[in-house]
């Protein structure tokens, strides 16, 4: 996918999650409706913050992308996912797909103020190919590493909802543009200005 494609809202600080990027946005078509936003973070009315890994548009339809480099294996303890890392250490993840359903919600809400209401499909990519995943099967639904990824999302789906066009993306990528999409928080160093101006300012900047 050609950079004009591709918006990296921020330059990930992090080089396995830039390598993680690289290698989707080198696999992806660079056609319409294809189009991807890397890196933002969003803001609720309440004030709560969401930082996005990868929102991409594909014919399949918009998809919210948490990015996972982890090592080692992975499986489920009494819905918590926990990581076995290669030096025997064992790290507790919470419920990673859990969040990023909550993240497609609210981003969804927000963008109902500027009368756009996509359904965001949530998905979990490993970018480590020699991860061992042991989750359940209604967890493995929605995880996937880069190659399963990119045949999940060029799938064709006969969803009315979901079908994505030229149209529809263009009207996606001014509704993200009129909520404020800012960079990450990862290199924004005062939140309570960021959420001020995002809910202060007038909507036309004057």
């Amino acid at each position: 996918m050609d950079h004009t494609r591709w918006t990296a809202v921020t330059e990930s600080a992090f080089e396995h999650e830039r390598r993680g990027l690289d290698r989707i946005r080198e696999s992806l078509p660079d056609r319409a409706p294809w189009r991807a936003w890397s890196n933002f973070t969003f803001a609720t009315r309440s004030g709560t913050l969401f930082e996005v890994d990868l929102l991409l548009a594909a014919p399949s339809g918009v998809h919210l992308i948490e990015l996972k480099s982890w090592r080692g294996a992975i499986d489920e303890w009494h819905g918590v996912w926990v990581q076995h890392t290669e030096d025997g250490s064992r790290i507790p993840h919470g419920n990673p797909m859990t969040l990023a359903i909550h993240k497609g919600a609210a981003l969804r809400h927000l963008l109902l103020t500027t009368g756009e209401s996509p359904y965001f499909r949530p998905s979990i990519c490993f970018t480590n190919d020699s991860l061992r995943v042991n989750l359940p099967r209604l967890d493995l639904r929605h995880t996937h590493k880069v190659p399963d990824l990119i045949r999940m999302l060029s799938r064709p789906t006969h969803n009315a909802r979901d079908i994505m066009t030229a149209d529809r993306v263009a009207a996606l990528e001014e509704s993200l543009e009129l909520t404020g999409i800012t960079s990450s928080t990862a290199n924004c160093g005062d939140l309570h200005s960021l959420v001020n101006r995002l809910f202060t300012e007038p909507a036309d900047g004057s």
